[in-house]
């Protein structure tokens, strides 16, 4: 809601815009006359919130937003982020306008069947459990509005949103990385270099800076993730699925970041800025003050994978990493404090069920062998 105050006279009139009435159509204000300044602020807020919609013109759009902005303090804000993405994404545009007592379970069901069999802005079509997780932030909002008595029951829970596969992991080896590789554009190999080295998530990978990579230990501390929004960034320090944690990398990747340093510090030098600890690693030069956006490594990426007649993803990078450490014998529960997993390696376990497999079958062999030299 926006409005504003003028002084006339002695007093300041007031005038909150309270925003087009989704089912009549039109617009409506409120307004009041304060004696001072300080007051007619004041008196402008308490208009805007006596001022809320009644239970007839009440949308799924404000429920959403009221939702959004009741929860934000208790999330974490890559739980904030993720739940307003959805909304932004997919509830508000194809929702966002209808009556609320107008949610019904069909109408829920509709927009689930056209996000799984429609393509999205990148010609994809979404899978199951990215629509099982916007059924799960609508169902949310919507339990909300029952304990606010907006909503007499919760539509979500007569809604339909299908079952969430797991994909089969069948991670690409280096070597198909490596190729991919040299089919994109230089700025590609270092995000691909680090991924290797440390098996990130794309995000943690943009959100890595200069003073987190301690040249002389060999390693890389993960603390902070950059998520995409509409216009621009977000970066996350405090990731509560996702701990700090810090990972070795190899001497070839310290090597490859002291040559990206030094170029790097160089080329700031001669624009007369400053290569800054808090500088990113995979930022825009000069001085990386700003993270490299997600979805601009994912489309470096797949146009290399493309020309190399590949279909291998970027996050599967991140699969090919975890899968040779398994399979190396290195335990589980390691594997997954590495990949950020707070689990104890259950995800592990699950996912990579391929490499799991295989640790077994050696554990088999380890056994057998003890045994005939035992028998």
């Amino acid at each position: 809601m926006t409005g504003h105050i003028v002084k006339r006279g002695d007093a300041y009139r007031v005038t909150v815009d309270l925003g087009k009435d989704p089912i009549t159509g039109k617009r409506s204000r409120a307004s009041g006359t304060a004696r001072t300044k300080r007051e007619a602020i004041r008196l402008g807020e308490s208009l805007a919130r006596a001022s809320r919609p009644g239970d007839r013109s009440r949308t799924v759009g404000y429920l959403l937003d009221e939702w959004l902005a009741f929860r934000k303090e208790d999330w974490s804000p890559s739980t904030y982020i993720g739940a307003k993405s959805k909304v932004e994404t997919w509830l508000k545009p194809n929702l966002g306008e209808l009556p609320l007592r107008q949610l019904t379970p069909d109408r829920i069901d509709g927009l689930y069947r056209r996000m799984r069999t429609e393509p999205n802005g990148r010609g994809a079509k979404l899978s199951g459990a990215s629509v099982r997780r916007t059924h799960a932030a609508l169902s949310a909002a919507c339990e909300q509005a029952v304990k606010w008595g907006w909503l007499a029951a919760n539509p979500c829970k007569r809604a339909s949103p299908g079952k969430a596969r797991r994909p089969t992991v069948n991670p690409p080896s280096f070597d198909e990385v490596r190729r991919i590789v040299e089919h994109g554009i230089p700025e590609l190999g270092p995000v691909v270099a680090l991924a290797l080295a440390t098996g990130a998530r794309r995000g943690e990978l943009c959100g890595i800076q200069w003073g987190d990579i301690d040249f002389e230990a060999a390693t890389i501390t993960i603390r902070r993730s950059v998520v995409q929004l509409k216009g621009g960034t977000e970066t996350i320090e405090d990731q509560r699925k996702s701990p700090v944690r810090t990972v070795s990398i190899p001497e070839e990747t310290v090597a490859m970041l002291r040559e990206r340093y030094a170029e790097q510090a160089a080329f700031a030098k001669s624009e007369k800025a400053a290569l800054l600890p808090t500088a990113y690693v995979l930022g825009e030069m000069p001085g990386q003050v700003n993270p490299l956006y997600p979805e601009r490594v994912t489309g470096r990426w797949r146009d290399a994978a493309k020309a190399a007649g590949s279909t291998a993803r970027f996050h599967d990078i991140r699969h090919a990493h975890l899968t040779k450490l398994l399979a190396a014998g290195i335990p589980v529960g390691h594997v997954g404090r590495r990949a950020g997993h707070a689990d104890g390696g259950r995800v592990l376990m699950s996912v990579y069920s391929h490499a799991v497999a295989e640790l077994d079958r050696q554990s088999a062999d380890v056994v057998g062998a003890a045994l005939q030299r035992e028998a």
